[in-house]
């Protein structure tokens, strides 16, 4: 009896710990609480340990069992271990109640039920539950045989936990209500809770990997680079066919996976990847928002920074429907950060977790025309008639280099109109100062280049004819 007792305590310290966030805290401590409760009753009123322990199976909120539970008090703050080990306990009771129960038939049932248990206890990795269900098998073959039929039960349980272990829990739910019209309704009713609770456990590792798998390729550009049969690989999902039941993070992960195909393929609208993160607010973890959240940033800013170049080289008349496109960008995530705001007004932690993103400098990387070409031709017009046209020439160049390296972005139209006044500027004092056309053009050129690049005119003839000639040069 040593030596089983030295087993056990064994078996205890190598149990698989499972750690309940303290959003589950509440169900979790009220179940522990009654666990501990149906242990201390084992001896003396085994049959209420049996309602209390059935009452913690029946929960479906109640997801890990035959652990050792630590539930987050506090953030950062566990409780002690908890020994947690319904399936084992309820078997344990039934054996004691059996004890006690004088009608052959109960007694068998009893142990039956003790068996049944204990062998899902030891299913679900509780060594320690191996003496227990060797001693109650023990027990039923030390019975005298049972002169009714054989139970068919076992057989169906068999043929029932064949079909979980395929992952198959439709046809699993159909064997059930098919071939169990032997069970009572509240037997029936506990294989289907089985059932579905299998399916959810199963649905937890395929989203543990979606989730890293959105967390490594949270750019969109990676996502746009893989093809069809890559893409469907990395977000692998089970089909839902097979399910009878989902999982709030299942079902987030079904919706966002078509979202990511769409960005794959690059037709997606920022608003949908909005509305994803938002969503998530209400999931098991924070990194869940994380993901979404950084890809919907990250594919805002992609968007807005290829309107701005395709601005940066637009027509002045085409600038106004490219300035609407990005402030309805801007103007989408600050909608979309006010409702998270509002999703997790109950959560004050996971605001602070909130990455503080900018997107309001955008408009000011706007090009914008210039406005103050008049001024310029009526610097022009004045340096000509000046009695120092060199000295007022040379301001205006300068002035012209300034707005060109200020910080204003302006139309690729404004900036060929500044570069060929400057070039007007320089040529108009090296003429003054009798410089040969050709030294000129070849100082000129490098700015020549430039203006055809930005598309510019050559023409300035309304300068006279010596500067159009040498506009003709750099040509």
């Amino acid at each position: 009896m040593h030596a089983v007792k030295v087993l056990l305590l064994l078996a205890l310290l190598l149990q698989q710990e499972e750690i309940i966030p303290k959003a589950h805290k509440s169900a979790y401590m009220q179940a522990t609480s009654n666990c501990e409760k149906a242990l201390e009753l084992l001896d003396s009123d085994p049959g209420e340990a049996i309602h209390l322990l059935t009452r913690i199976l029946e929960n479906s909120k109640i997801k890990k069992r035959e652990c050792l539970l630590r539930i987050e008090i506090l953030p950062g703050t566990y409780s002690k271990k908890h020994p947690f080990f319904p399936y084992q306990y309820r078997g344990r009771a039934r054996w004691k109640l059996a004890e006690k129960t004088g009608d052959p038939e109960k007694v068998e049932r009893l142990l039956q039920d003790a068996r049944q248990d204990l062998e899902e206890s030891v299913r679900r990795g509780l060594p320690s539950s191996k003496p227990y269900l060797k001693q109650v098998e023990e027990k039923l073959r030390s019975l005298k045989p049972p002169e009714e039929k054989i139970d068919p039960e076992p057989d169906f349980r068999k043929s029932w936990l064949r079909r979980i272990s395929q992952n198959r829990f439709v046809a699993a739910k159909k064997f059930i209500e098919e071939q169990g019209a032997f069970l009572s309704a509240e037997k029936k009713a506990h294989y289907i809770q089985e059932t579905e609770e299998e399916c959810r456990n199963f649905l937890q590792q395929p989203t543990r990997t979606f989730l890293r798998t959105l967390e490594q390729n949270s750019d969109p550009e990676t996502i746009r680079k893989m093809n069809i049969s890559i893409f469907s690989r990395a977000f692998e999902l089970p089909p839902p066919d097979e399910l009878v039941v989902t999982t709030p993070e299942f079902d987030w992960a079904q919706s966002v996976r078509t979202s990511l195909d769409k960005v794959r393929k690059g037709k997606i609208l920022p608003g949908t990847l909005y509305a994803h993160a938002v969503e998530s607010v209400s999931l098991s973890s924070e990194r869940w928002f994380h993901a979404i959240e950084n890809i919907a940033f990250l594919e805002t800013s992609s968007q807005i920074e290829r309107l701005l170049q395709q601005a940066y080289y637009a027509k002045n008349k085409e600038l106004v429907p490219m300035e609407n496109s990005v402030r309805t960008l801007v103007k989408g995530w600050a909608s979309f950060e006010k409702d998270l705001r509002s999703a997790a007004k109950d959560r004050p932690d996971f605001l602070t977790q909130v990455p503080k993103r900018n997107l309001e400098t955008a408009i000011d990387r706007l090009p914008v025309p210039y406005p103050g070409f008049p001024q310029i031709i009526s610097k022009f017009q004045s340096a000509m008639k000046s009695t120092t046209p060199d000295d007022d020439l040379r301001k205006l160049q300068i002035h012209l280099l300034n707005i060109r390296n200020g910080k204003i972005r302006y139309s690729v139209e404004s900036r060929a109109e500044l570069v060929r006044y400057q070039i007007a500027s320089i040529a108009l004092r090296r003429l003054f100062a009798d410089d040969p056309e050709e030294d000129i053009i070849n100082k000129l050129r490098p700015m020549g280049k430039k203006l055809k690049q930005l598309n510019g005119s050559f023409d300035m003839g309304h300068f006279g004819p010596r500067i159009q000639k040498i506009f003709d040069g750099i040509r």
